[in-house]
């Protein structure tokens, strides 16, 4: 099974790397990465499809949510 967030982040230095790092480090397989810059270069929408690892991807969104670039999460599987 493999879990798909779409996140919605505000463009900034970095903040693509350390939404990839973040998620890496909480032990979630990056599988394949999708962004994309809205047309008014306002926000970055960036889907993500992760390994399933056998616990539950809601605390990993919790802390995602809680990125300073974060300005929404759906998880979408």
């Amino acid at each position: 099974m493999q879990h798909e967030l779409e996140v919605i982040l505000r463009p900034g230095e970095g903040a693509l790397m350390r939404l990839l790092s973040m998620v890496e480090r909480r032990g979630f397989p990056i599988l394949g990465t999708h962004a994309e810059m809205a047309a008014d270069n306002a926000q970055i929408k960036v889907r993500l499809r992760l390994a399933d690892q056998g616990r539950s991807v809601d605390n990993l969104c919790q802390q995602v949510r809680k990125q300073v670039d974060v300005t929404s999460l759906l998880l979408l599987d």
